[in-house]
């Protein structure tokens, strides 16, 4: 029986020669995933549950989201000032949530000041999914609720599309590989 004993010298990415340091990106890209997925998801899911509509599929490559809107007539034809109303008369509370503050040592939720960040999930992708009927709060216009409601899902989309487009990116995966301290080979390996 014989045994041979090998042994291997470890680099660290910043030690990696530039052509080594871009295998290392490469290999990484390819094997790599888009690691916000579930927030995402449970953002456009809780849209969903919120306001008349149901997403059958989308394409981040495509640009392409297709949404169901199940709006009753009536409401569908409002625009401006009174879509603003309805809006506020119906989904108020879950578009503004009270401002949480802490004063002399003790906290508490305003009943007069609200905030509007992160409402539905607490991810960055309520914000950008909700930004254009905020928007539209604050500057009514003559869209009708079902071009509003496409709007989000295109701005939930495009939100989407640059996470991922940074997450592949170079720069992301180079800091990814040296925040975690990756080892590799002299080659770019990955061990």
């Amino acid at each position: 029986m014989r045994t041979e004993t090998k042994t291997f010298t470890y680099y660290s990415f910043e030690e990696l020669t530039e052509e080594a340091k871009e295998k290392a990106i490469e290999d990484f890209q390819t094997t790599m995933t888009y690691f916000d997925d579930t927030d995402s998801q449970e953002t456009l899911t809780a849209f969903c549950k919120l306001f008349p509509v149901s997403v059958d599929n989308y394409d981040t490559d495509y640009s392409v989201i297709n949404g169901n809107y199940y709006i009753d007539n009536g409401i569908d034809n409002l625009t401006g000032i009174r879509l603003l109303t309805y809006i506020v008369n119906n989904y108020w509370n879950d578009l503004f949530k009270p401002k949480w503050y802490y004063v002399n040592g003790h906290s508490r939720y305003s009943k007069c000041q609200f905030d509007n960040s992160c409402v539905l999930t607490g991810s960055y992708m309520d914000d950008c999914i909700l930004k254009p009927i905020y928007e539209f709060l604050l500057k009514p216009s003559d869209v009708c609720f079902e071009e509003l409601l496409s709007d989000c899902l295109q701005a939930w989309l495009k939100a989407l599309q640059i996470d991922i487009a940074y997450q592949l990116s170079e720069e992301a995966i180079t800091e990814a590989l040296l925040t975690n301290e990756y080892e590799f080979t002299s080659d770019g390996t990955l061990l």
